[in-house]
């Protein structure tokens, strides 16, 4: 077979990992386009579309064009340039669609509810010297202006910024005048004087500005006022060795982080052909950096609307979090953990628990040691609060936060520095490694006696998130599992050192043959006639060797049904190679982020919660946990999760193998299910919560997925 040839025979197995991310992004302009959501709801996805759009050109295309400039292309398994032009097709044809989603279905909707977005040509008199007050008094201040001439062609723009390109309406063959639009400072969105007619009007703060700069002052006149932006590769490019200090490499390269090289170049399609090529000279740009966009850019600025607009009527409803009866009234977490574990699923029940749980660790006299693995944080972060408070205690504190945590390195960087100060010994980044697992150990000795309690997570330790992602959560005081917990952080403190674990799965030393192992035993089941099957729900599915194994057990007769919310590069369905393979994704209210494994096992299932998706980046560069459930009550619970979310009829969609993204609609004898709502019924049913308490944790404002 020649080179040419298995190239093919390997892309035919698997779908392009960039074209199924941008296939997940498409079900989120779905969301966008569906008018069973709440309008506001609607807008914020919009939001979210523009905002994954955009990290994906600082990340994945940033990438595909270091490859295609790269002297090693002949050895990839696909052609750089070939698979950038199907990204910039596919992107524009999603992007037409989130245009038409915005201008004749959104904006009319908006404007049947008293709301309407105007635009620069629709101002009135009155408006634009609102907006020319508004400047002088507001905005004027903060407006940076780089100006670029024919003689000094350097202009400089921000990663992610919108500017607003000007010219002399005398002389438009002179001086360029660059505006970048102060949005941090100032907002994106101005609210209009009211009408007679009681309609509330907003105009984007881009207008505000054209209005200022294109009025006659001084003699001299700007025309123009065309909208660009510039999006630059976010790899930080580190050298991920062994020797030297990879804590100041971060640092370095956090700095450069804003110099990185152009991935996407997207401007006004109006702007005259004279000034683009002006732009793109100054800019070093190339031909494939240019992407024709509309009059308005970084819809992500969206995410502000719906408080700008205080309209609760047109949000989901405030989410109110299940209460466990049990848990409220109990004196001691601690000594309920002895009793039996918890299962915690977010957003339906409260993160304060672990909260709780910190805090009573924090200051319970027993408790000598704390050690936690910290990912992505909240802002302001009351998990990193309550671990300073221990310290302040006199226990031994022991945080290992990993600062190669994408986008999230600078806010790492700086809660070690807090942490530190603190008392809290700080553990780093490994090298080659990223520690992805999230867990919490809390060690309590009485006397000769020492017990163990663990708190394992498919979610982050982010008390914000937490109202936003669906997460599970086991708080446990089980010696089987917490010895191991304790066994994996000594050796995170030394890698040297190994363990053999027996009930936790651990990546990148042997989950990844633990999930083969079950996968061929749950084949051996199948042939032998007894009950077999895998259901798998997660976040992407990426790694070549695990599907094909999972195409192995499929040709082998296996059923397999799995729930996958982004990447997926299974081809599900097809005759001899993935007939007993069925994938569906759900898109909805909340992000799905929970991982669940289950093994039929010949009618003895087994039941796993993972921090790990099967990408190969979780099964071969990280550390990740997989932790077994064996409660009966927690495994009812996973089961349900099993059973609700394949019946979903309102939100999942059925992936193919083209990835057509059609909905599963319910059939004319079906009922309507929508998994994620159902679960706030489930829970108040199963836990029969008290009435609700006054947590010390801020008040959700609303949830949004992300």
């Amino acid at each position: 077979m020649s080179p040419r040839d298995k190239i093919k025979s390997y892309l035919g197995r698997y779908y392009s990992s960039n074209m199924s991310w941008l296939s997940f992004n498409f079900r989120v302009l779905q969301e966008a386009m569906n008018e069973e959501n709440p309008l506001l709801e609607r807008v914020k996805f919009l939001a979210i579309f523009s905002s994954n759009l955009e990290e994906f050109f600082r990340v994945k295309v940033a990438a595909i064009r270091s490859l295609s400039e790269s002297r090693n292309v002949k050895k990839l398994d696909f052609e750089p340039s070939e698979l950038l032009q199907k990204i910039k097709n596919e992107v524009s044809r999603q992007q037409e669609i989130f245009g038409h989603t915005y201008r004749h279905s959104i904006l009319p909707a908006l404007q049947r509810e008293g709301i309407e977005m105007c635009n620069f040509d629709w101002l009135l008199e009155n408006h634009k010297e609102f907006c020319r007050e508004i400047f002088v008094e507001k905005i004027k201040h903060f407006l940076k202006i780089q100006r670029l001439s024919w003689k000094d062609k350097s202009v400089f723009l921000e990663n992610g910024k919108i500017y607003l390109v000007f010219f002399q309406a005398d002389n438009p063959a002179d001086t360029l005048m660059l505006a970048e639009i102060p949005v941090k400072t100032v907002g994106r969105f101005l609210e209009l004087p009211g009408a007679p007619d009681g309609m509330r009007r907003f105009c984007f703060l881009d207008d505000v500005i054209r209005v200022a700069l294109c009025h006659p002052a001084r003699g001299r006149r700007y025309e123009g006022g065309y909208a660009v932006k510039l999006t630059r590769d976010a790899d930080l490019n580190i050298e991920d060795e062994f020797s030297g200090s990879l804590l100041k490499k971060i640092k370095k390269s956090l700095k450069n982080r804003a110099h990185g090289a152009p991935s996407r170049f997207l401007y006004d399609s109006r702007m005259p052909l004279p000034i683009l090529n002006r732009l793109k000279e100054a800019l070093d740009l190339d031909e494939a950096d240019l992407v024709q966009g509309d009059v308005y850019h970084n819809f992500s600025d969206f995410f502000s609307f719906p408080a700008l607009v205080n309209r609760p009527d047109l949000q989901y409803p405030p989410v109110e979090r299940v209460h466990m009866a049990e848990v409220e009234e109990a004196e001691s977490l601690l000594k309920l953990l002895h009793r039996k574990p918890l299962l915690l699923h977010y957003p339906y029940m409260p993160f304060d628990y672990f909260l709780r749980f910190l805090r009573e660790a924090a200051y319970s006299k027993s408790v000598s040691e704390i050690k936690i693995t910290l990912y992505r944080l909240a802002r302001q972060s009351a998990v990193v609060d309550l671990l300073l408070q221990a310290a302040a205690q006199g226990k031994a504190v022991t945080a290992f936060l990993e600062v190669k945590a994408r986008f999230d390195e600078e806010s790492n960087l700086e809660y070690s520095e807090m942490l530190k100060r603190g008392g809290v010994k700080v553990l780093y980044s490994l090298p080659g490694l990223k520690v992805h697992a999230k867990m919490c150990l809390v060690v309590r000795k009485k006397g000769s006696h020492t017990r163990r309690y663990a708190y394992l997570s498919t979610g982050n330790f982010n008390e914000n998130t937490a109202t936003q992602y669906t997460d599970f959560a086991l708080m446990t005081a089980s010696k089987k599992i917490t010895g191991e917990v304790a066994d994996l952080f000594e050796m995170l403190e030394d890698m040297r050192k190994r363990f053999d674990f027996k009930n936790l799965l651990i990546a990148p030393d042997h989950l990844r043959y633990e999930i083969y192992r079950r996968i061929d035993r749950e084949i051996i089941h199948h042939l032998e006639g007894k009950p077999s099957g895998i259901f798998l729900k997660m976040n992407g599915v990426d790694d070549p060797d695990m599907i094909d194994k999972l195409y192995e057990a499929s040709q082998k007769g296996v059923p397999i049904r799995m729930l996958v919310r982004g990447i997926c590069r299974i081809l599900p369905g097809v005759p001899g190679l993935s007939d007993n393979i069925e994938i569906r994704s759900v898109v909805d209210r909340f992000l799905e982020h929970n991982r669940l494994y289950i093994f039929e096992n010949a009618g003895q299932p087994e039941y796993y919660l993972s921090s790990a998706d099967f990408m190969n980046r979780n099964l071969s560069w990280r550390i990740e946990v997989a932790f077994p459930i064996t409660d009966p009550l927690h495994l009812n619970i996973l089961e349900t999760v099993r059973e609700m979310y394949w019946k979903d009829n309102t939100r999942a969609r059925i992936i193919d193998p083209e990835h057509k993204n059609a909905f599963r609609r319910p059939a004319p004898d079906e009922q309507k299910i929508n998994a994620q709502s159902f679960f706030w019924d489930y829970y108040r049913r199963l836990f029969n919560p008290i009435k609700e308490l006054e947590l010390s944790s801020k008040p959700s404002e609303g949830i949004r997925p992300q």
